[in-house]
């Protein structure tokens, strides 16, 4: 394993708590992600399967009374699939544990057929029968807030009459997912329930006989939807019409869809917060990192000033030494901040899909802080560069003076060599024997020796 490893791994458990809750807080937040994500999803599918096994109607046309025989013209619109017709009012339910009577609407279903539209989900007991005009289907929530069953009875006021109703069953519908009273927000299930009964049954309860108050349709696939509800509305409009809606603009669908909305919402906005902290905390590893690089950069360069100081005191054979382990520090350091580089702006990029638009400065800031590293490395590695070159010429220089010195000794000393060795031969000469002649050869010794020594000094050669 080499070096920069073992720094790696020793770093790593130096800072192993902080590693640790970066890790679990990513895991959240991916957890998180990966679980808001997945109800979303099944939400989403569980309601389209919902209210295409009970065919809920695309389109709800309420009118105040128009005969059956609209129903066929309904059908006939472009981009209509199936028309049902049905009669729907409003009621008062008196329960005996409730002073007030409580709100509902009461919904006809087909005598003799399933409803094509809008069906029913029987969760307890059984269909109504057409022939039993008493006999009704209670809404499910309705009823477990009550504490209503199969085979009790209600009363209910209708139309201003009050009659007395058998429950038969309990149901639910996709139509009624979200239940509220009208003029109300909050859904509430024992303030508003709902009443199904046979269409001849209510026809009757609401002079409705051989005529419908609210059209239900559903649309083939690629329907204009808005042309649909402009003739719906033009066919409607002499019958009391008030404006046909779509399935969009449906109470219950649209709360539904607000939740599943307001769940993406957060399935969007709560996992990145996570990843926003294990962002942050990553950044501070980073920042102390980086940070504890300039403390050591400092004492390099002071270093690199005593060093340049000892250079031109005249301790250039001492520094040899630190020269080179200041040179060793340099290359150490450029090696494990080269890779930091890198890694730093490849972490600068990911940080910019997914970390906030607010943490890109702080990256952006350990960014330019490692670059500020290696561009001070860069400038040190010059410097020790240039002070060896220094501590080589200035040793250079003393060796050459050193030479220098010697060089002119020799050659002052050479003129004396040679009259030494002139008189130094074993032949005879002039004034041999004679102690003046000495003398006189010892002061032409001294004078030459003299006036090379002042020649050299005069010329700065000593």
């Amino acid at each position: 394993m080499s070096p920069l490893n073992h720094k790696l791994l020793r770093d790593l458990w130096r800072m192993k708590g902080q590693a640790f809750a970066i890790g679990m807080v990513i895991a959240m937040g991916v957890g998180m992600l990966v679980m808001m994500t997945g109800l979303v999803t099944s939400l989403n599918e569980t309601r389209t399967a919902y209210y295409e096994r009970y065919r809920l109607a695309e389109v709800f046309a309420p009118v105040t009374r128009a005969p059956d025989r609209l129903a066929s013209r309904l059908a006939a619109i472009e981009g209509v699939r199936s028309v049902e017709p049905r009669v729907a009012g409003g009621a008062l339910i008196d329960l005996p544990d409730i002073d007030l009577p409580v709100q509902a609407q009461a919904i006809s279903l087909p005598d003799l057929r399933a409803p094509r539209l809008n069906d029913v989900f029987l969760t307890d007991g059984r269909m109504i029968y057409s022939d039993h005009t008493e006999e009704i289907l209670l809404l499910q929530s309705f009823a477990n807030a009550h504490g209503l069953r199969p085979g009790d009875r209600i009363r209910a006021t209708m139309n201003g009459a009050r009659r007395s109703f058998r429950i038969v069953g309990l149901a639910q519908s996709p139509e009624f997912l979200y239940t509220t009273a009208p003029g109300e927000m909050i859904p509430d299930d024992a303030r508003f329930g709902v009443i199904w009964m046979s269409r001849s049954a209510l026809a009757a309860a609401y002079d409705m006989d051989g005529a419908f108050n609210e059209a239900l349709l559903s649309l083939s696939r690629g329907a204009n939807e808005a042309a649909v509800l402009d003739a719906v509305d033009r066919i409607l409009a002499p019958y009391g019409g008030t404006g046909a809606y779509p399935l969009a603009d449906q109470i219950s669908n649209r709360f539904v869809s607000e939740e599943i909305g307001g769940l993406e919402a957060s399935a969007a906005g709560v996992p990145p917060i996570f990843l926003a902290v294990a962002a942050f905390l990553l950044y501070k590893i980073v920042d102390h990192a980086v940070d504890a690089s300039f403390p050591m950069l400092r004492k390099m360069g002071q270093k690199l000033e005593r060093i340049e100081d000892d250079i031109f005191e005249g301790k250039s054979d001492e520094i040899v030494r630190d020269i080179s382990n200041a040179k060793q520090e340099i290359i150490t350091f450029r090696r494990i901040v080269r890779p930091q580089r890198v890694a730093f702006r490849d972490l600068e990029r990911a940080m910019d899909v997914v970390a906030p638009e607010e943490l890109d400065v702080y990256f952006d800031d350990a960014v330019d802080a490692s670059e500020r590293i290696w561009d001070t490395l860069e400038n040190y590695k010059e410097v020790v560069e240039g002070l060896e070159d220094s501590n080589e010429s200035v040793l250079s220089h003393r060796t050459n003076d050193t030479l220098r010195v010697l060089t002119s000794i020799t050659v002052i000393v050479l003129p004396l060599t040679l009259l030494a060795s002139l008189f130094g031969m074993n032949v005879g000469f002039p004034g041999e024997g004679s102690s003046d002649m000495f003398w006189a050869i010892m002061i032409i010794m001294a004078t030459v020796l003299v006036g090379m020594v002042l020649a050299f000094r005069s010329r700065g050669w000593l």
